[in-house]
Order: structure tokens, then sequence, then C-alpha cells
């Protein structure tokens, strides 16, 4: 018996696929990274001739200029004989000197040793501050506490700034907050024979005050609660509050009593 022949089937005709949509990268949200605002340096970019060494045993030698230029993270200068210069940190008034390097000339023995007491001066540094046209350096070293008085490049050492004009008080209460690295300051006038006479109250008594004169660059009165002196100079006197809280503390209110009393 015959087998019928199988039928050929037909190739069937392929459909193309549906056109599947590309699918769209998903948006990527960069985030912003906040920069830190960085803290302004007042000594960045100052330079300074050094008038007085704030130190009753310490005096400039006659003849020799010494000077000190801020960057924002070094000093440099002259410091009588050689060319001295270091890094520097400031937090609030805080000033902190590292190690200093100078150039290795020989000068008269007393120049020598004025170089030596000035960067010592300067390495034991603890605080600045500017008032005006002066820059004022605490420091306690080994022949004892001063402050390190510059004035304007070309100011001649020794040289006595005029006192400026301030307000006369007779009696005055001054009341603030103050905080960790902060500084207030009161311009007090007053005459030779009269009694000064200052208090400051405040919470846990961190607050105190230091008492320095704007003609004869003395430090009255360095972080001290109460005082009182009988004036020898007619002068301004540079009343600066301070705090002794170790950072991260809340400020704290003061009230600072202010009285002069004429000399009897």
């Amino acid at each position: 018996t015959a087998v019928p022949p199988t039928p050929e089937l037909a190739t069937p005709t392929p459909i193309p696929p549906a056109n599947t949509p590309t699918p769209l990268p998903l948006p990527t949200n960069t985030p912003q990274v906040e920069q830190p605002i960085q803290p302004t340096n007042p000594l960045a970019n100052t330079a300074w001739t050094l008038i007085n060494f704030g130190n009753p045993t310490l005096g400039l030698v006659p003849g020799t200029i010494i000077t000190a230029e801020f960057s924002p993270n070094t000093i440099t200068g002259s410091a009588g004989c050689n060319d001295y210069n270091g890094g520097y940190t400031i937090s609030g008034s805080k000033l902190s000197v590292g190690a200093l390097t100078s150039t290795r000339q020989a000068c008269d023995e007393l120049v020598m040793q004025q170089e030596q007491n000035y960067l010592t001066a300067l390495e034991d540094a603890r605080t600045y501050l500017i008032v005006g046209k002066l820059l004022y350096v605490s420091y306690v070293s080994s022949f004892g506490p001063g402050t390190l008085v510059y004035g304007p490049p070309g100011t001649p050492p020794n040289y006595v700034i005029p006192p400026e004009t301030g307000p006369t008080t007779r009696s005055e209460t001054i009341s603030g907050n103050i905080g960790p690295g902060e500084a207030r300051q009161s311009f007090i006038n007053a005459e030779a024979e009269e009694t000064l006479a200052i208090s400051i109250t405040s919470a846990n008594n961190t607050a105190v005050f230091s008492v320095s004169g704007q003609s004869d660059h003395v430090i009255y009165a360095r972080e001290v609660t109460e005082w009182s002196a009988t004036l020898t100079v007619t002068q301004d006197y540079l009343v600066t509050v301070t705090s002794t809280a170790a950072e991260g503390s809340e400020a704290v209110s003061y009230e600072m009593i202010v009285s002069l009393t004429s000399g009897s």
C-alpha cells in the first residue's frame, strides 16, 4: 500500500519583537558636601615692629629692630640680629607659636641676649590682642611674664604711642556675656593719683579681666576678678574680659563694676 507523502509545512514568518523601551537612568542626587567655614585670622598678612618687651627687666638695645610678619600659618621676621621663622596657631584670643628656627649670624653680646629673650618669649606666647595700631602678645617665660608690644612697621623702639580718645568714666557697671576664646574690651580714661578699682562677678567665677596701659604698655592686672591701684600715669587703660572656662562650655553672663576715686 502506498504511503501518502507528508505535506511540507510552511516556514512561519518571524514576528518582529515589540519595541522594548530603554530604561531611563535613575537620577543620581549628588550630595552637596557642606564646606566648613574657616575661622578668620586677624593676624594673617600683617606686619609689626616690636616697641616694648612689656617686662620691667627687659629693654630694647638701642639701634636694633625686631619685626614680626604673619602669614596665615607662619611667622617670620628679624630678631634684631638673625632672621627667624616658625609656625603658629590661634584659637580665639589664644596664640601658640611652635619652635622657631633662625639664621646663625653673630652680633654683639647684648644683641644676642636680647634676641634669645625675644625668641623665648615668642615661643612662650599665650594670648594676642590687636587694639588700634598695636599688637599685644602675652607670654610667661623663664625670666617672668610680660607682653610683647608691637606697632606698625617702622615704629621706633620704645616709642610711646599717644593714647586714643576714649570715654571718660568715673563710675560704671558693664554687663555682657563671655565664652571660651572670646574677649570683651573697654577703655577707661584715668589720671595720675586717681584710684581705679574693678571687680567682676559671673557664674562659677569664670569671667576674669586684665588691665593694660595704652601709653606705657604696662600690664597692671592679668586674669583676675578684683583689682585696685592708685595710678601713676594719665592715660587710657584697656580692660579686657576673658573666660577661664573649658573649651565647649556655654557663655556666661558677667557684671563688672569700674570706679575711679580722686587721690587724696
